[in-house]
């Protein structure tokens, strides 16, 4: 459970929690039941984290396509008034994307939406919607923090798009968890291969994937995979980068920031451009 238990907006998982906290005007801060370092595919709720769920005004989450382990406690614990379920919100838009294509192992079209410049601003304008009616006295200054949120992340899409365009080469993923963003930003990935264990890798597979590196400039990883990456970085001669998934970084402690989900592409940015120009 992150930070306060008594919050009237919870969210399931730190990325919805940055997005959030942008739109709530000062004084006024949400919650995640997952904290920063937590991952949604693995995490164990605790017998407080069905009182928070219960008790929340709202609480905000993907759906049970990305956050299985939550479903039967949602479905239990919050009445469907006090629910947001951003894949349902979204249905009609994540079923004609070609998205889903690329998330087969990425808990189908709804899985890291947050990565998605145009889905962010979808799930900011919903959860803008949602905290008006919790907030009315507060409808006004939500609106113009959604407004300014809006430009910002279009600004930062603008400047990655044009930062990824200098560069002709490509990357490796250990995981492949960043397909949204790709997408918006016309950033390159040569394969993922997270599903070839380090241990499992024989000399001939090995030497296959070393022919498919010309033009690669590094592999990325998350956070919490840095030790099996490195391993499999070195054998392939690749450098590795360090990336953020889940915002881990971008904690309260960083507060000092205004609009922490656009710092969040920011850090992405900086992360990807480094692993471009690391071979140069």
């Amino acid at each position: 459970m992150s930070f306060c238990a008594s919050a009237d907006v919870v969210n399931s998982i730190h990325p919805l929690e940055l997005i959030t906290n942008d739109l709530l005007p000062e004084g006024l801060v949400s919650t995640s039941l997952l904290g920063p370092t937590d991952s949604p595919h693995y995490y164990a709720l605790k017998p407080q984290d069905l009182v928070t769920l219960k008790q929340a005004k709202l609480f905000i989450w993907i759906g049970p396509g990305l956050e299985a382990l939550l479903s039967k406690a949602v479905t239990q614990q919050v009445d469907r008034s006090n629910l947001l379920t951003l894949s349902d919100a979204l249905g009609a838009e994540l079923e004609q994307s070609t998205h889903g294509d690329h998330h087969k192992h990425d808990h189908g079209p709804a899985g890291h939406l947050w990565l998605s410049f145009s889905y962010g601003a979808d799930i900011a304008r919903l959860i803008a919607l949602r905290l008006q009616a919790i907030y009315p006295e507060y409808s006004r200054q939500i609106e113009k923090r959604l407004e300014q949120l809006l430009l910002n992340l279009n600004t930062e899409r603008q400047v990655a798009i044009h930062a990824y365009q200098q560069s002709p080469l490509e990357f490796v993923a250990f995981h492949d968890a960043w397909a949204y963003y790709l997408e918006e930003t016309g950033l390159k990935q040569r394969l993922a291969i997270a599903a070839l264990p380090d241990q499992q890798l024989s000399l001939r597979r090995l030497y296959e994937l070393k022919s498919q590196m010309d033009g690669v400039s590094c592999m990325v990883a998350d956070i919490n995979e840095q030790k099996a990456a490195f391993k499999l970085a070195e054998r392939l001669e690749l450098a590795l980068v360090e990336l953020d998934l889940m915002g881990q970084k971008m904690t309260e402690a960083a507060k000092l920031e205004e609009f922490l989900y656009v710092r969040y592409f920011q850090a992405l940015r900086a992360g990807f451009t480094d692993c471009l120009n690391s071979n140069t």
